[in-house]
């Protein structure tokens, strides 16, 4: 009898490392992602890892509080809440605006209210940037910025997003040296 709880407890921790290990800390160091993107590591971080996935999800406090998320989108994949695509020679105000109603198919975007959208350098490219607020289920007040452009490969989108008190003024100054520190592969 005693030994069915011991093994309960055994793979119970199992499970529990297991989990554990898609989360990597991060210290002063380029990240890689999908086409040869690359990124400076903000240190202190951690990433959040995916098999396979085009996305690199970073954190310091945990995912619902701040969340830092570097996107790669195929052309084809590009907006896929409003089944559209980008292309290669599509205009950094029109990627933006397709990027907002696309965000707005979310249900906890539904009520974003974007206070800029301006244009903005992305890894060298012309880009976009734009900023907004919205509460989430809870009524908790966030703070969302995407700034992206378009490629030959597709669309990059990098998203910060972060509760509006302490966490989101703290953190904005690393959104933006992340976007300034991206580069993009051949």
């Amino acid at each position: 009898m005693k030994r069915l709880p011991r093994a309960l407890s055994w793979l119970l921790m199992a499970v529990l490392l297991a989990s554990c290990a898609t989360w990597t800390w991060l210290e002063d160091a380029r990240l890689s992602g999908p086409d040869g993107l690359s990124v400076q590591a903000p240190a202190g971080w951690m990433r959040f890892n995916l098999a396979g996935d085009r996305v690199i999800a970073l954190t310091r406090d945990g995912m619902p509080i701040q969340t830092l998320r570097i996107e790669y989108r195929k052309h084809d994949q590009a907006f896929p809440g409003i089944r559209k695509s980008s292309d290669a020679d599509m205009l950094p105000t029109e990627a933006a605006e397709l990027l907002l109603a696309d965000l707005k198919t979310n249900r906890y975007l539904a009520n974003i209210r974007i206070i800029d959208n301006v244009p903005w350098p992305v890894a060298g490219q012309p880009g976009f940037r734009f900023h907004g607020d919205y509460l989430d289920e809870r009524g908790a007040r966030f703070d969302l910025v995407a700034a992206g452009c378009v490629t030959k490969v597709g669309l990059l989108v990098v998203f910060y997003r972060a509760l509006s008190t302490h966490y989101y003024p703290r953190d904005l100054p690393l959104f933006e040296q992340t976007v300034a520190g991206l580069e993009l592969g051949e």
